[in-house]
């Protein structure tokens, strides 16, 4: 079902050019990029849901990973936190990707989610990838299944 959600999402746009990622930190860049290669190589679906959604990776001193900017037909900026990159956990940047791609993708195809709906879609989406990653630390799969759960609840479901 995520699998269909997430390929509904994406029907109506077309890949677009190279993501810019902002220079900061010690070759922050550089892990990012390798995020990003290694998404491509586990499931080319969502290294393009990134392409697809996201024009910009910066970064910031937050708490969290974020993102700004979108729209419809609008891709945004990616903006993963200080705390996020230091972890020098690759699946960890790889996650974080992935999951604001998809908060992306909800603001360009114009859908009005409340935030527990967006994080429970952003969360499974998440998770499916991340079950696809080799020997992937188990405390980024409880961490997306809690943050599903939480979500569900708030949800009612």
């Amino acid at each position: 079902m995520l699998r269909s959600l997430l390929i509904f999402i994406l029907l109506p746009l077309s890949l677009q050019a190279q993501i810019k990622i902002d220079h900061a930190g010690d070759f922050w860049e550089i892990k990012v990029q390798d995020a990003l290669d290694k998404i491509k190589s586990i499931d080319s679906t969502y290294y393009n849901l990134i392409v697809q959604s996201c024009d910009n990776i910066s970064f910031w001193n937050g708490n969290f990973s974020t993102n700004s900017g979108g729209g419809i037909n609008q891709r945004g900026t990616i903006i993963i936190a200080r705390k996020d990159i230091l972890l020098d956990n690759i699946d960890n940047l790889c996650a974080v990707l992935v999951h604001e791609s998809v908060h992306l993708q909800i603001l360009i195809a114009g859908r009005n989610f409340s935030e527990a709906r967006g994080e429970f879609i952003c969360y499974s989406v998440e998770l499916e990838y991340l079950r696809k990653v080799p020997n992937v630390k188990s405390y980024l799969i409880q961490h997306a299944e809690s943050q599903i759960a939480k979500n569900r609840a708030l949800l009612g479901n």
